[in-house]
């Protein structure tokens, strides 16, 4: 048997040992018939598709991610992978899942196993706001401060964008004549407080930031 070499050369073995057409394996990962013929073309397939069709031809992902070369760094788009690693081209989660110290592909497998596998939800408390990550797959991992690292960066800027408009929206209400006092009341909250989150010297915890909303909200109602 000749050693498989190349991504294409190992898709078409793997769907004529299974017997698919490439609508049916588009239809059964979920991708467009043309996006599977590319791939036959030599196009490098995501990072997630690559977890995807190991999962259904049933054969080790570490495999198929040694089939694409570590691609130059200078080419890797580094906010992609840190927003969304799973939809960056294989050679490029390969290349800057080895800047978190995963250089291997066993390594690189259970990155994006970890990835694949975990759901995130922000929370709040008095601290501010929270991302909480559960890993719901079945491998063992030790990676959770690399994927935490990975999935905050893009994900903490969105929620202080959140949390500006709504500082802004807060000001513009407590501007008007004995609002400022009534925030606090409506708070739970002391006028210092709310001072110090208007001028920004301070910003409110999770569980004030929520109220403050809903202040604005009911003023916008009334």
């Amino acid at each position: 048997m000749h050693t498989i070499k190349s991504f294409p050369q190992w898709l078409r073995v793997l769907m004529r040992r299974r017997g698919v057409t490439q609508q049916k394996l588009a239809d059964e990962i979920e991708v467009a018939r043309a996006t599977i013929n590319k791939w036959f073309n030599g196009a490098t397939p995501q990072a997630g598709h690559l977890n995807e069709l190991a999962n259904y031809f049933k054969v080790p992902l570490d495999s198929l991610l040694g089939l694409f070369p570590n691609k130059s760094a200078s080419f890797v788009n580094k906010e992609k992978f840190a927003d969304f690693p799973q939809e960056v081209p294989a050679d490029e989660f390969r290349s800057a899942a080895g800047e978190y110290g995963f250089h291997t592909p066993t390594g690189q497998e259970t990155l994006l196993d970890t990835i694949m596998n975990t759901k995130q939800e922000w929370t709040t408390d008095k601290g501010g706001f929270n991302l909480n990550t559960a890993y719901t797959g079945k491998r063992e991992t030790k990676l959770k401060k690399a994927l935490d690292t990975i999935i905050l960066k893009g994900n903490s800027g969105d929620m202080q964008i959140e949390l500006s408009e709504v500082l802004d929206a807060v000001r513009k209400k407590a501007s008007e004549p004995g609002q400022k006092a009534a925030l606090a009341r409506y708070c739970g909250a002391t006028p210092q407080q709310v001072s110090a989150w208007l001028s920004g010297t301070k910003e409110p915890g999770g569980k004030y930031t929520v109220k403050l909303a809903s202040w604005v909200g009911w003023l916008v109602r009334k």
